[in-house]
């Protein structure tokens, strides 16, 4: 991420609504609304996210899985910020804008481009029954049809040893059963049932996105990628 605020300036800023290789996810739905366009330069995402919009649907599977937990991690961790949140994100995703945007969304509420997250005293959550994009995505996968990510708040992930690393107050969005950071998937005897106390984790998050597979170690990495 980009420091402070989150804004990042170097990849280019996402399609206007129902353009681009996302057009056809609507997970979030445009408002509808008759207020100002959100001009170019504050329609700014996270690198990950940007990154996402513009190059998922070039990208096989695992790659498309990868490169949205690496979103995830951002939106989660920009989420937890005070000073900037994510109450206002793109139409269709659901992606958080950066700051620029989340200022121009609380001044322009009823913008075609502002999409409310969540009503008062919610919190964000990472996209859910997500669809691969593209025509024919590599299948180097066995993951199909639609997928949906969990975040760990306040955590990072050891895959080598299927543990997390957790500052207190840790908590999980979205649904943890069944995916690498599901009780059934850490290793119990690393901490406290696979989750290890690190107060230094306090401002990260640690995202996985897939579906299905089984419980053991090699099942995870054909249905899962995580950050």
């Amino acid at each position: 991420m980009e420091g402070k605020g989150h804004v990042c300036s170097a990849p280019p800023p996402p399609p206007m609504i129902d353009e681009g290789p996302l057009a056809a996810v609507t997970l979030k739905k445009a408002t509808g609304g008759n207020g100002p366009e959100m001009p170019k330069d504050k329609r700014g995402r996270n690198m990950k996210c940007a990154q996402f919009a513009n190059q998922a649907h070039r990208k096989s599977k695992a790659d498309q899985l990868s490169l949205m937990a690496k979103c995830m991690s951002q939106d989660c961790e920009q989420s937890m910020e005070k000073e900037v949140g994510c109450q206002y994100v793109t139409p269709g995703p659901g992606f958080c804008y950066t700051n620029p945007g989340q200022e121009f969304c609380k001044d322009n509420p009823s913008s075609p481009e502002c999409v409310e997250n969540f009503q008062a005293g919610g919190e964000w959550k990472p996209v859910k029954d997500f669809p691969f994009v593209g025509d024919k995505p590599k299948s180097n996968m066995d993951v199909s049809g639609t997928w949906s990510c969990v975040c760990a708040k306040k955590c990072s992930y050891q895959s080598s040893i299927r543990a997390l690393r957790c500052a207190d107050g840790y908590s999980f969005v979205g649904g943890r059963s069944g995916s690498p950071f599901g009780k059934a998937r850490l290793d119990k005897s690393k901490g406290d049932d696979g989750i290890i106390r690190n107060q230094g984790k306090k401002k990260k998050c640690a995202c996985a996105c897939g579906k299905g597979g089984g419980s053991d170690k090699k099942e995870v990495k054909k249905h899962w990628k995580t950050t």
